[in-house]
C-alpha cells in the first residue's frame, strides 16, 4: 500500500488498515516472535513486499499453526510453556524434562510427531533424580526405537509407561 511509504505514520496506517497491526499485538500476547518479526518488517519502508517471508519459506509453518489455531513450541522456550501449561513455577528445584528426549527427535518426527517440545511432552522432575536416571531413560528409547519407527500411539504408550516407572506425570 503506498501510505507505507510516509515516514513515521504511514506504516503504522498501512498495518492497521491491512491487519498487521492486529496480528502483532496477537503474535505479542502469545509470545509468537517469528510473527512479531514479520510483522515488523510492515514497518521498515519497502518490505511490506516481504511480509510473510514466503519467499524463504521462513514463516510458513507460522501461519499454518496459526490458522490451525496451533501455537510453534521451540526448545529454547520449553520450560516457560510448561509453566504456562501447568500453572506452576517449581524454581531450581525441578526441571522441565522431555518426556520425548531430544536426542532422538528425528525418530519421533519419523513416528509422526511432528513436535517434541510441545509442553504436553514435557513434565517436571527433581534435579538431582532427572540427572541420575536421564541415561538410563535414554536407553530405554534406544530399545524402543531399535526397530525404527513407530506409531504416534505407541510412542505415546511406552513415553507413559516410562513416566509411570520413573515416576513423572504425562500430560497426553
Amino acid at each position: 500500500m503506498a501510505v507505507s511509504f510516509i515516514p513515521l505514520v504511514g506504516p503504522i496506517i498501512s498495518c492497521i488498515i491491512d491487519g498487521t497491526f492486529v496480528d502483532m499485538f496477537n503474535a505479542l500476547m502469545k509470545g509468537d516472535w517469528a510473527t512479531v518479526g514479520m510483522c515488523a518488517m510492515g514497518f521498515v519502508p519497502g518490505m511490506k513486499s516481504l511480509k510473510g517471508l514466503k519467499a524463504f519459506g521462513i514463516l510458513g509453518k507460522a501461519e499454518k499453526a496459526g490458522a490451525k489455531g496451533e501455537r510453534l513450541f521451540a526448545k529454547s522456550s520449553f520450560r516457560k510453556n510448561l509453566i504456562e501449561m501447568t500453572g506452576k513455577n517449581p524454581g531450581k528445584s525441578m526441571e522441565a524434562h522431555h518426556v520425548l528426549p531430544k536426542k532422538f527427535e528425528g525418530m519421533f518426527k519419523a513416528s509422526k510427531i511432528d513436535n517434541i517440545h510441545n509442553p504436553k511432552y514435557g513434565a517436571w522432575v527433581e534435579t538431582s533424580s532427572h540427572r541420575q536416571w536421564s541415561n538410563q531413560y535414554n536407553k530405554e528409547w534406544e530399545g524402543f526405537f531399535r526397530n525404527g519407527a513407530s506409531s504416534p500411539d505407541n510412542v505415546e504408550a511406552f513415553a507413559r509407561d516410562l513416566g509411570d516407572r520413573y515416576g513423572f506425570d504425562t500430560f497426553f
